[in-house]
């Protein structure tokens, strides 16, 4: 990003800061029984197989959440409940003085 505004500069008006690599829930867009169907189809899968890639895809999701959080030592937790997650995330970075990076890695609720 730095390298982006320092090469375009006298273009550049401002800069906003965010989280901007935050999961906070995922979901497939399956508004319809035909969309489900291609989304199998496109992957060669049979219906039946479904629930079982669903799963697998979830623990490989997770799994890959906790590696990014233990090489950033960062913490991977599971909250019981819901809340207000941005506040969480804020939180935890002023308890733990993070500025930039990864705060924590949580699965979906």
């Amino acid at each position: 990003m730095h390298g982006f505004i320092t090469k375009h500069h006298e273009k550049v008006t401002g800069v906003i800061s965010a989280f901007d690599r935050i999961i906070f829930k995922g979901h497939l867009a399956f508004r319809h029984p035909a969309a489900v169907e291609e989304f199998i189809a496109h992957r060669g899968l049979l219906l039946k197989d479904f629930k079982d890639f669903v799963k697998q895809r979830s623990r490989e999701i997770q799994a890959h959440a906790k590696t990014m959080a233990e090489n950033a030592g960062r913490p991977y937790r599971y909250f019981e409940h819901k809340f207000r997650k941005e506040e969480e995330a804020h939180r935890i970075a002023a308890r733990d003085g993070i500025t930039k990076g990864l705060i924590c890695a949580a699965p979906f609720l």
